[in-house]
């Protein structure tokens, strides 16, 4: 069972299990804005409901199983066809999503120091996460753009009669809206015993995982509870955003780097691989977690190079900022979801500092036409990508002159910031903040780095 909120494609990527499966859809409807094991909580699905999307091979059994696994969690299930599911979300869960997108957007910043409960309520779930949110709405397109047609409608409809000042049919729009939300808001969830909690997923024996493809299954792992006292040595996975900011700082260093714990996955070695097309000499060890990096102290080798980075998200925008200290022209691509990602801003921000950078339909390949990298100062948006700033940050030591970041909005993921900060002052580089609304390096002097255990 998956807990997908766009699930026509799911169920489709399902029917490939092998036949030994017994596939069902879930969609529980609860949850938060926030992403994270931080934000997790114990009474998360008590007194939600549970939507179950079943496959046509699904055999009543695992609809019973399903339930259990539901009724265990305190939530309610309710078995709906995968695609009336996406059309009843577009309405109720993604369209609010876009208003709320819109609302802010549509908000002048001088006005923040006003706003009420009414405003904040209303706003929320623009602090969903983008990148979350993006793969939603790319799942479940036509219904979304269905809802929005119909929002934009009832919108044109209230506009126009504010417009004409015909507060008559205002106000009778607005009494159905009333009568409208009245009716949603009387339908109460039942009342669950929250002393049960979960108890009642134990006589499940084992779990198994599956990460899928509408074509094919790219993995699948079995999970055993653990049953017994757990006394055992385990060696924690290296961390792939360490991973990536280390290979990038230590091929800008002069002289050899030796990185320990380092994470071997498809965005590391696709950044390594990268390195070592532009010339660098990037050695691996995979056995023992380990990779070697010889820095040319802020220079890029190669003058010309297309970089294929897969998915590699960090990859891809760590790279575009690190080459534009070459000189020569590089094409930075990927997998087809790559050229979706935006990443315009970044761009923008480096054509402040005077480099040549292009990106079609602002998303990756990624043109650099680079001579090296000027400097001085530039604005960079804070709410769509940390990374961007990370980016900036990781390669301004190298500028010909002093860089400035300013940020435009306020910045999320403030953490994986002060993760750039400390590794870049392990590796010697001091950075003058403020807060987080301006940044400005102020002195170059990288050393080997051991990333942390």
């Amino acid at each position: 069972m998956d807990l997908g909120s766009a699930k026509h494609l799911i169920v489709e990527a399902m029917s490939k299990l092998p036949e030994r499966f017994d596939p069902i859809g879930g969609h529980p409807i609860c949850g938060k804005e926030k992403l994270s094991l931080a934000n997790a909580e114990r009474t998360l699905y008590y007194a939600a409901p549970f939507l179950l999307t079943p496959l046509e091979r699904t055999s009543q059994r695992a609809l019973s199983a399903a339930n259990q696994i539901i009724e265990a969690l305190g939530a309610k299930g309710r078995t709906l066809d995968a695609v009336e599911h996406d059309r009843i979300l577009a309405s109720t869960s993604h369209l609010p999503f876009l208003i709320s997108s819109a609302l802010a957007l549509a908000t002048p910043e001088d006005v923040t120091p006003f706003v009420g409960p009414g405003f904040k309520s209303t706003s929320r779930l623009a602090g969903t996460s983008s990148s979350m949110m993006l793969g939603v709405l790319q799942s479940n397109r036509e219904n979304v753009l269905n809802a929005l047609r119909g929002m934009q409608a009832e919108l044109a409809q209230i506009e126009s009669a504010l417009s004409d000042g015909d507060f008559v049919k205002l106000e009778s729009l607005l009494e159905r809206s009333t009568e409208k939300i009245s009716g949603i808001h009387r339908v109460k969830r039942r009342q669950v015993n929250t002393e049960t909690g979960t108890q009642g997923l134990s006589r499940f024996t084992h779990y198994e995982i599956f990460i899928l493809h509408p074509s094919s299954i790219i993995l699948s792992m079995k999970i055993n509870p653990i049953t017994h006292s757990l006394n055992a040595t385990v060696r924690v996975p290296g961390s792939k955003s360490l991973t990536n900011r280390a290979l990038l700082i230590a091929s800008l260093a002069n002289g050899t780097t030796h990185l320990t714990n380092a994470l071997f996955s498809d965005d590391s070695r696709y950044f390594a691989k990268a390195l070592q097309t532009l010339g660098f000499e990037v050695q691996f060890d995979e056995e023992n977690v380990e990779m070697t990096v010889t820095g040319m102290g802020g220079k890029i080798p190669a003058t010309q190079a297309e970089l294929f980075i897969g998915n590699a998200g960090t990859a891809a925008r760590f790279l575009s900022a690190f080459l534009t200290l070459g000189n020569g022209q590089y094409i930075l691509d990927g997998e087809p979801r790559m050229r979706e990602r935006p990443i315009k801003d970044l761009i923008d921000s480096l054509n402040q500092l005077g480099v040549e950078v292009e990106a079609t339909n602002n998303c990756p390949p990624v043109e650099i036409f680079a001579k090296g990298l000027p400097g001085g100062k530039t604005k960079i948006a804070g709410d769509i990508s940390s990374q961007f700033l990370s980016a900036l940050l990781m390669v301004a030591p190298y500028a010909r002159s002093e860089i400035e970041i300013s940020l435009s909005t306020e910045l999320n993921s403030k953490p994986y910031v002060d993760m750039t900060i400390a590794i870049m002052k392990d590796f010697g580089v001091e950075i003058e903040r403020n807060g987080y609304s301006r940044f400005t390096v102020l002195f170059i002097l990288f050393t080997n780095y051991q990333l942390p255990n």
